[in-house]
């Protein structure tokens, strides 16, 4: 400390900020792995919807014996199988619903969290019923794409991806929030006060009524003291 005045120290560092969506330094915004994450969802399930539209699949025609080939295979034997293959009608246009609306769901970003549970349930049904062909020991080498599916969906309700916008309000601009807080920011200054052991911060400079305070006034030194008018 000088006998002359406050001694004003370097700029001092700004404190590391503890919020996850700020980007003073680089890295990857989480939210784009959410989006991602969505976004190849509702691609897969759009195939598969084109996969169930598509004639030359047979998927309406043939959805009875379809259902009846798990009777072998699901969870309590051919109950639900059999159930399903005498409506064919019905549960064919079921599926094809639900796969037609998480596909709209997960793609343009609407009804994410109902999505997310519809999807859970159906994959669990379909687990149950294809349970028997999917665990099989000897013999299993993969546990199948339905317990995928509900990691997936688990961990977009986990993220929470229902909050992330829909897809069309991110068309042209960045993902996630820019934080530019740390750019530009201005420079703190260190005030060391007389008869102060701690540091203080100086406070921003202001507008006043008769011009601008830009830091403390110098008092008057011994050489601009005039006698008199």
């Amino acid at each position: 400390m000088s006998a002359q005045g406050p001694e004003l120290g370097p700029p001092s560092a700004a404190p590391a900020s503890s919020d996850p969506d700020r980007r003073d330094g680089p890295g990857v915004d989480p939210a784009r792995g959410l989006w991602a994450l969505r976004l190849a969802i509702g691609i897969i399930w759009s195939l598969n919807l084109i996969f169930i539209v598509d004639p030359a699949n047979g998927f309406f025609s043939g959805f009875a014996s379809t259902a009846q080939g798990f009777a072998g295979q699901s969870v309590g034997g051919a109950i639900l199988p059999n159930l399903v293959a005498a409506h064919p009608m019905i549960f064919a246009a079921l599926i094809a619903g639900v796969t037609a609306y998480l596909a709209v769901a997960f793609l343009l970003g609407v009804t994410v969290r109902w999505a997310c549970g519809v999807g859970i349930l159906f994959a669990s049904v379909l687990l149950v019923s294809q349970f028997g062909g999917t665990f099989v020991i000897p013999g299993g080498t993969d546990v199948g794409p339905m317990p995928l599916y509900i990691g997936i969906y688990a961990a977009l309700l986990w993220g929470r991806a229902d909050r992330l916008k829909p897809v069309w309000t991110l068309v042209g601009r960045p993902l996630g929030r820019s934080s530019r807080a740390g750019l530009n920011r201005r420079p703190e200054l260190t005030v060391v006060g007389r008869g102060e052991g701690l540091p203080r911060v100086a406070p921003p400079a202001r507008s006043m009524a008769l011009g601008e305070l830009r830091g403390p006034t110098p008092g008057p030194t011994a050489g601009s003291v005039r006698s008199g008018p």
